[in-house]
């Protein structure tokens, strides 16, 4: 009998032609390490794939609540707006106004803030001289009005609609203030401006905490300066928004920008533009937006690399397994070899034990 020759480091042939293919033999553990590979790498691939679409789809979710937010945002402000439009409608139809009892329009106009607590009622002719107020005030100034309110006011006479001004410091309170002026006419003349004060601390009431701690809310006016601000509502009331706020609403009035917050925070903000063309906008940081994403990452991650460590793990145990029956079949192959009789031997793969029946009827 001839005795076999085996070399595991001949390269393999096509046992139908004879030709070699460029594959370096191998043991059977390291071959199904490969075969774990193998099928490993395109899974991993595809996988790699559907993480990025699910994270795309998680940023997605995350932006689309956002804007869902400063939506509301703005909704509330301009639903605060018109309940001050209203009690200046209702005041400039009264018989009092009319008759220019002023001390009858102040009671009045005081039961009419009830509603609104905080917000106040001055009273100017059409000059813009101040001539009632509900506010507690010793004198009324005998100066007109800051140019930012005849500018409201004229606008007002101009269109004979109400109007809402920017923010700005207010006669005689001296704060920060943004009005709703109200044109009243007689006999299609212009006779007094109704100037209902929206306060400040109404629109920080609107933001509150229900937009989350991590979240900063802002309401600007159209010259880009705070009406309502968290944090530091009162340090900021009246001050400019940051710059990369103001350049982002010059590109788009509304809509989604990466911003640096006044206090230096990475955020992404979502803003719109109200009816009466002020603007409100919500701002995440960066860190909280990315949480989420970092969360599926590090799960999908960890499961990933948790199912091909198992995989490799049984392709060595299952390899070890093989390389014991196909040693078995070598040592019987050479026994044969060298003219010895080899009993049959029964393995845990059909194609062995069938080899081994083989060596032993030889």
């Amino acid at each position: 009998m001839r005795r076999l020759n085996i070399d595991p480091k001949a390269m393999w042939t096509d046992a139908r032609n004879g030709l070699p293919i460029s594959m370096p033999a191998m043991s059977m553990r390291q071959l199904l390490v490969v075969l774990v590979f193998a099928t490993a790498v395109p899974l991993l691939t595809l996988a790699f794939v559907m993480y990025q679409q699910l994270i795309a789809h998680e940023r997605q979710a995350i932006r689309d609540g956002l804007m869902s937010n400063a939506r509301s945002l703005g909704a509330l402000v301009e639903k605060e707006i018109d309940t001050h439009v209203a009690i200046a409608a209702a005041l400039a139809t009264s018989g009092a106004l009319e008759s220019g009892d002023l001390a009858a329009f102040r009671t009045q106009a005081e039961r009419a803030l009830l509603v609104v607590p905080g917000a106040w009622v001055n009273l100017s002719d059409a000059a813009g001289h101040l001539i009632m107020t509900t506010l507690p005030t010793v004198s009324l100034p005998t100066e007109p009005r800051a140019k930012t309110e005849l500018d409201a006011m004229a606008q007002a006479f101009a269109t004979g609609k109400p109007s809402v001004s920017d923010i700005a410091p207010r006669l005689p309170t001296g704060r920060s203030n943004a009005v709703i002026e109200f044109p009243v006419f007689k006999a299609g003349t212009p006779q007094y401006s109704l100037v209902v004060g929206l306060n400040p601390d109404r629109f920080q009431a609107l933001t509150g905490n229900r937009f989350g701690p991590e979240t900063q809310v802002g309401i600007i006016d159209r010259h880009y300066r705070f009406v309502a601000r968290i944090p530091d509502p009162e340090g900021r009331l009246g001050t400019p928004a940051s710059e990369g706020w103001q350049a982002a609403i010059a590109r788009s009035r509304q809509g989604f920008a990466d911003i640096v917050t006044l206090e230096g925070k990475p955020t992404l903000a979502a803003y719109v533009l109200t009816r009466d063309g002020w603007t409100a906008g919500l701002f995440v940081p960066n860190t909280v937006l990315e949480a989420p994403v970092r969360r599926i990452l590090y799960s999908m991650g960890l499961l990933s690399l948790t199912m091909t460590l198992a995989s490799l793990g049984f392709a060595l145990g299952l390899g070890r397994r093989l390389s014991v029956v196909m040693s078995g079949l070598v040592t019987s192959a050479q026994r044969v070899g060298r003219g010895e009789i080899v009993e049959k031997e029964s393995f845990p793969v059909h194609e062995a034990t069938a080899i081994s029946e083989a060596l032993h009827a030889t």
